[in-house]
């Protein structure tokens, strides 16, 4: 069973979904951009098109599919360091841009202290 903590932001839209990711792309330790191409694969491979594009790609029906998770216990062995590390990080990540017939995914992982300043500026509520 996950320990996980989504949040949600207050009045979430597109502008600020953007907001959120831009700042989290700044500010983070890692960003991540994979895609899925069903003809080539099943499972999702390093993108064709780099973080800002995606940004810009990015519309209401994928900021449905975005997330804040406050990932409890991770194992951050080859995500962020070469060594086996346990401790919690925060996770914002959006799946659902679609170009080109192909589903692509952007996955930021943030020093766990930056979740107090996202709910100051943005509301967030544990969900």
């Amino acid at each position: 069973m996950s320990n996980d903590i989504f949040y949600e932001m207050k009045n979430a839209n597109l502008k600020k979904v953007k907001e959120v990711l831009k700042w989290a792309n700044d500010n983070g330790a890692r960003t991540e951009v994979t895609m899925l191409d069903i003809q080539k694969s099943w499972g999702r491979v390093a993108s064709d098109k780099d973080f800002n594009t995606l940004l810009g790609l990015t519309d209401k029906d994928a900021a449905k599919f975005f997330r804040i998770v406050l990932r409890k216990e991770m194992n951050l062995f080859g995500r962020l360091t070469d060594e086996k590390v346990i401790d919690d990080v925060l996770e914002i990540f959006i799946r659902g841009i679609e170009a080109d017939s192909k589903e692509y995914f952007i996955s930021i992982l943030l020093d766990k202290r930056f979740l107090d300043e996202l709910r100051e500026r943005y509301e967030l509520k544990s969900v």
